[in-house]
């Protein structure tokens, strides 16, 4: 193939897999482990989603990269990879394990696809708000009318809910209930959470462009209007962490009047009320997880069979069925075990310490949201975000993004 041809493919390939992101249009495949007490469950069920399908595209684009990666990995990556293997031939339900594994080595194998792309970060900066302004026009309807408008957006991923759906996400906002927008999510945590990472990457790359300008201007709305508390103290934190590494010596009152407008805003949205229970509902998921952890503490349950274990515990809330520990760090120690996550944890450090000044915005994000959410391992959008983002910040042509 030429290869101005091949290029123009990627980056055609690439423009839609980021502008795609967000979206969660997919297929179900229910079996027997997908139903609990008759209940069908979503987390149980392996899904082959659109962005899937591009992922496998960019795969076999830049698959000798990608093979390089995986053949000459260091000795710790093929322990993990071997510790992986031996948890899914041992699992209750080796083709749900298979699929939970799958997920996590998709999240790597993004990161080495995105740190191995020769685009501009003006053109993921487009790709990146495309996709934004998208959502940003679907919250404002949902907002508006407190329900879900399907049609175009149906194939996007939106789940049908309106304001009176059973366990459906509500607040009490300037006195009266309103329905928490979810875009193309399946919870408007997960959309906040998504678009702070967003916000990270776009004041990470210090590009002085309108592009810019625009995405963060769109992913603040969007983490606004999720009204999701946890996100947006995350992004009060890092904006005020940037502000006072990055420009507080030009112009100390530029940045006070700054973060006194965010501070007003954000104040405005944090006074809302959610779900009252919310915070008890996420310790005794915590409490249930940190016994089962005790009860299974070398293998775990299982990559995948996480919600089983919380079957034996009671369920004291209405529409609080089987959800996983709102801690990414407990649920994936709960799944994989003490020995596969101290190995795990240990490779990510040395990461982190190498590339420390690269991803620090978006790894305090990941840390502090991670910290009382699971998205970042349970759902799609933000899984292949989280691999994305850490990729672009670590690309061998970093110098574009100084």
């Amino acid at each position: 193939m030429d290869q101005s041809l091949s290029e123009r493919i990627k980056r055609g390939v690439w423009w839609i897999y980021l502008f795609l992101l967000p979206s969660q249009f997919g297929r179900h495949f229910f079996m027997n482990f997908s139903y609990v007490s008759g209940v069908r469950v979503d987390y149980l069920a392996p899904t082959l989603y659109l962005t899937d399908i591009l992922f496998f595209v960019l795969l076999a684009l830049y698959w000798s990269v990608v093979k390089k990666n995986f053949i000459h990995a260091t000795p710790t990556r093929m322990a993990i990879f071997l510790l992986f293997a031996i948890n899914v031939l041992f699992a209750q339900f080796s083709i749900l394990a298979a699929y939970s594994v799958f997920k996590f080595i998709q999240i790597y194998a993004v990161y080495v696809l995105a740190r191995s792309m020769k685009l501009t970060p003006r053109f993921i900066l487009q790709a990146f708000s495309a996709g934004a302004v998208i959502q940003l026009v679907l919250t404002l309807m949902q907002f508006s009318s407190s329900q879900s408008v399907q049609g175009v957006f149906y194939l996007l991923g939106e789940r049908f809910m309106t304001l009176t759906s059973p366990g459906v996400a509500k607040a009490a906002f300037l006195g009266r209930e309103i329905l928490r927008p979810y875009g193309t999510f399946s919870h408007p945590n997960s959309l906040a959470g998504f678009y702070v990472l967003v916000y990270s990457y776009a004041l990470s790359i210090k590009t002085k462009s309108l592009w810019r300008a625009l995405l963060m201007g769109i992913s603040s709305l969007l983490i606004f209007i999720s009204f999701s508390k946890l996100a947006i103290l995350t992004y009060l934190f890092i904006t005020i962490m940037y502000l006072i590494f990055y420009l507080l010596k030009p112009c100390r009152l530029c940045i006070i009047a700054r973060l006194t407008v965010l501070v007003v805003v954000a104040g405005v949205f944090l006074q809302t009320q959610t779900d009252p229970l919310t915070f008890e509902k996420r310790l005794s998921l915590f409490k249930q997880a940190l016994l089962v952890i005790t009860q299974r503490p070398v293998f775990g349950t299982g990559f995948g069979h996480h919600l089983f274990a919380t079957t034996e515990f009671i369920n004291q809330y209405a529409y609080f069925f089987l959800q996983p520990v709102h801690n990414i760090f407990i649920l994936f120690m709960m799944q994989a075990g003490i020995i596969l996550s101290g190995i795990v944890g240990w490779q990510l450090w040395a990461v982190v310490n190498a590339h420390w000044k690269k991803i620090a915005l978006p790894l305090l994000v990941i840390f502090i949201t991670g910290s009382g959410d699971h998205y970042w391992l349970t759902l799609q959008q933000n899984m292949l975000l989280m691999g994305t983002i850490f990729g672009l910040l670590d690309k061998k042509s970093s110098s574009a993004y100084s």
